[in-house]
């Protein structure tokens, strides 16, 4: 590997190191966050898939988020459980949210707006590239 590419590679590193040490995405987070981008509704049983948390901890996020008030129960079907976020869910989201972009804004603070242009290009180009690699997934 050339040495700019092993530069690469240690930086990336580095950053996710440093992101984790920030701001780390429990499961409640990551299932209200999911429950927030379905327009305030979610199938217990894709949970897992859409967070990439384990089913045992999904279920535990859930647990947690209906006993917090932030989610409801509102239909048991066949296909399993459907939550809905609540007011309270909504106004907790919104603060992790706040919490989450205040530390993205700290982390990049050094980039000024053109280069932070820059770098979502280059990072959504090969984020394209891995997801045409392995057959067109999507975020």
């Amino acid at each position: 590997m050339p040495s700019s590419d092993m530069r690469i590679m240690h930086g990336l590193n580095i950053m996710a190191n440093i992101l984790q040490d920030r701001h780390t995405e429990s499961a409640e987070r990551k299932v209200l966050m999911a429950a927030g981008r379905q327009g305030g509704f979610f199938a217990c049983d894709m949970l897992a898939k859409r967070t990439l948390v384990d089913d045992e901890r999904v279920l535990e996020a859930v647990s947690f988020l209906v006993e917090r008030g932030f989610a409801e129960r509102v239909l048991e079907e066949v296909a399993g459980e459907v939550l809905r976020i609540t007011p309270t869910g909504k106004e907790q989201l919104a603060e992790w949210d706040a919490e989450r972009d205040a530390a993205t804004a700290d982390f990049l603070s050094p980039l000024d707006g053109d280069e932070k242009a820059q770098l979502a290009d280059m990072l959504f180009r090969i984020i394209q590239a891995e997801l045409e690699k392995n057959k067109g997934g999507s975020c």
